[in-house]
């Protein structure tokens, strides 16, 4: 949400294209320049990545970002991801099962034997990928 309302600068619950493109261009103006126009965007985005970081970062709001603060938060993005990737495999073996069982007819597969075959499907995607490297 903190990333959210930064963008949304008219608090409008919508990010409208004036707004991403500015904070785009208010990133862009990050890589550097002496622009008076580029300075104000650098300063932009500056105030809005500390206003992030104050937010998500510095839990304890003391205006200081511990390493325990940064690992907390690297924790909880870690977490979330973990999560997103669990709902994801899940539905994809909800997915396989209506398929076999009530498209085909087949015998549903158990949750093993998916997950022998998605380990078995990364494998050989990942010697595939170090092939081509």
């Amino acid at each position: 949400d903190v990333v959210f309302d930064t963008i949304d600068r008219d608090h409008s619950g919508a990010i409208e294209r004036l707004e991403f493109d500015r904070m785009a261009k208010a990133m862009e103006a990050l890589n550097g320049s002496d622009d008076p126009d580029s300075l104000s965007l650098q300063k932009e985005a500056a105030e809005g990545v500390a206003h992030i970081v104050e937010t998500l970062v510095d839990l304890n709001r003391n205006g200081r970002v511990s390493a325990d603060e940064v690992g907390a938060f690297v924790t909880k993005i870690a977490e979330n991801l973990v999560t997103v990737a669990h709902i994801a495999v899940t539905a994809l073996h909800e997915a396989v099962q209506d398929i076999l069982f009530e498209s085909l007819g087949c015998t549903p597969v158990s949750w093993d034997q998916f997950s022998s075959e998605v380990d078995s499907m990364k494998a050989a995607l990942t010697l595939s990928l170090i092939h081509i490297s």
